[in-house]
């Protein structure tokens, strides 16, 4: 009876530590990639779906994926590790090296850096320099805000809340914008993997002290990671569970005031031109399904230039209508809004693009695949 109770033991030993040792397999829920998360790692809460993160003790690591389009310029491996370490602009740099992962080439660099927060604090400098480019009503409101310091969020939902619009809020940012250092050192290991269509970005990070920790369930997701299909884009699942979508690489998600309803933004040239996106299900159920009767419904509520109407495409499978209009912002400047409207199970979807009309067919790829990507999933 007590060998049979030691060799109970032993089994459960090695199955406790063979399991914790394998991780839990995550699936992507689009089937682009699956990898073993050691125990403690979740998915972020907020939709965002290719962000892993873990707390041991109050100690933070995260494990990120991303896409980017593949570099129109011909480089040897060695020119591309210098122009990353470049634009990655690190403290330090720990090691960098060409490796094959995957079966695909790979530039691997590890850093050190110092972790910076950016701010917006409106002073009198800000002030001075976006005078002449608001109105004098804007510029007053703004008095009222010197030497207050925001995050992007508390920055962009202050000055909307004030009627400023896309293009104000820009215009201040650039001004306003500054880089404070947190004193806090970070280290990132990047692993560049270079497909066909695009340049697969891995991410490991930790704060340096606490890196060390974390390298074993660093090991283990690197060496269980499995790309399954393109990667094409970051993906994020609204949290109620109506819809998924996958966003370009110069895209990100932000919070529109105190409802929390989430919005999406994309940047173009640096971030001197900048488009949203939002999804919208209205809440009460439709009498129709005829998307031409509400396409023309939906045509006489709006009060603003209306420039194109068109119908008999699909948009997640879905008959779909599109309208496009144009508004006048307080700087004279000419705004377009793309309107692309159907219905599910008697509700009524609106997803609206909106950037500078001058800007229109730069963002329009970006648009594209936003509206290729997105399931309904009510």
């Amino acid at each position: 009876m007590k060998y049979v109770l030691c060799l109970f033991m032993f089994f459960f030993v090695c199955s406790f530590f063979c399991s914790a040792s394998s991780g839990n397999m995550y699936k992507d829920p689009r089937d682009r990639y699956t990898v073993n998360l050691p125990q403690s790692w979740t998915i972020l809460e907020d939709g965002r779906r290719d962000i892993f993160k873990c707390i041991k003790d109050k100690k933070e690591a995260f494990f990120t994926v991303m896409s980017f389009p593949p570099s129109e310029e011909k480089m040897t491996m060695e020119k591309f590790m210098n122009k990353a370490i470049a634009l990655l602009q690190p403290d330090e740099v720990l090691d960098s090296k060409e490796i094959e992962l995957y079966d695909l080439n790979c530039v691997n660099i590890d850093i050190k850096k110092e972790d910076k927060i950016g701010i917006y604090n409106i002073n009198d400098e800000t002030i001075e320099k976006v005078k002449n480019k608001l109105s004098e009503e804007k510029v007053d409101k703004l008095e009222d805000l010197k030497d207050k310091k925001f995050t992007q969020d508390e920055f962009t939902e202050t000055l909307t809340g004030l009627k400023f619009s896309v293009d104000d809020v820009l215009i201040v940012g650039k001004y306003a914008f500054k880089i404070e250092n947190t004193g806090i050192i970070k280290r990132k290991s990047y692993y560049f993997l270079f497909m066909k269509d695009e340049l697969l970005t891995l991410v490991m990070e930790a704060e340096e002290k606490y890196y060390d920790d974390f390298l074993d369930d660093f090991s283990l997701i690197k060496d269980s990671f499995n790309i399954t299909k393109t990667f094409g884009g970051c993906l994020y699942i609204d949290p109620r569970g109506v819809y998924s979508l996958q966003l370009p690489y110069n895209w990100g998600t932000g919070n529109e005031n105190k409802d929390e309803t989430i919005y999406f933004t994309g940047l173009y040239d640096n971030g001197r031109a900048i488009a949203t996106c939002d999804i919208e299900k209205m809440a009460k159920p439709l009498a129709t399904s005829d998307i031409n009767l509400i396409l023309d419904y939906w045509v006489k509520e709006i009060k603003n230039k209306i420039k194109k109407t068109e119908t008999g495409f699909k948009i997640a499978g879905l008959d779909a209508g599109f309208v496009q209009y144009e508004y006048i912002q307080d700087d004279g400047r000419a705004h377009t809004v793309n309107n692309y409207i159907f219905t599910k199970d008697s509700y009524l979807f609106v997803i609206r693009f909106e950037c500078a009309e001058d800007y229109l067919q730069n963002f329009k790829p970006d648009y594209d695949f936003i509206l290729n990507s997105l399931q309904i999933d009510i």
